[in-house]
């Protein structure tokens, strides 16, 4: 097809080239990040992987969207990360049930770990409600 203006990549079969590449580099990326387990000081593959598309891909659908809808391999990779996050928030929740005992109880030490398992896990919803939402635009 060559060129047919500026207003979008898709415009332009060697930009949408260079585009569709960096596509299949973000996912080969992702799927070596989601096997990172991360530590008690950081964020884990699952985290690592929902934070980008919820901060990167997901505001800029749009434009990102023709790259996307057609590319099996990222809403392969979508899917899975929507279960990752869906099994880390399971885990979470019952680490959460584990842990905390009634509030009552808790020293100052408790409460400010139970602020922080309710941040993580307030974060892990956010992000999935918003990557589920993108997701089904791609069946669009």
């Amino acid at each position: 097809m060559g060129y047919s203006g500026l207003e979008h990549p898709v415009d332009s079969d060697e930009a949408a080239d260079y585009i569709s590449d960096i596509v299949k580099y973000i996912i080969k990326m992702s799927k070596v990040e989601l096997k990172n387990p991360g530590n008690e000081f950081n964020t884990g593959g699952v985290e690592n992987v929902a934070m980008f598309i919820y901060h990167m891909i997901c505001p800029n659908f749009d434009e990102w969207e023709p790259f996307l809808s057609c590319n099996n391999e990222f809403i392969k990779l979508i899917d899975l990360v929507i279960k990752k996050l869906e099994e880390l928030i399971e885990r979470s929740k019952s680490q959460y049930d584990i842990y905390f005992p009634e509030l009552s109880e808790m020293d100052k030490n408790e409460i400010d770990d139970k602020k922080g398992y309710l941040y993580h896990l307030n974060m892990y919803k956010k992000w999935l409600n918003k990557i589920i939402k993108m997701r089904r635009k791609l069946n669009d």
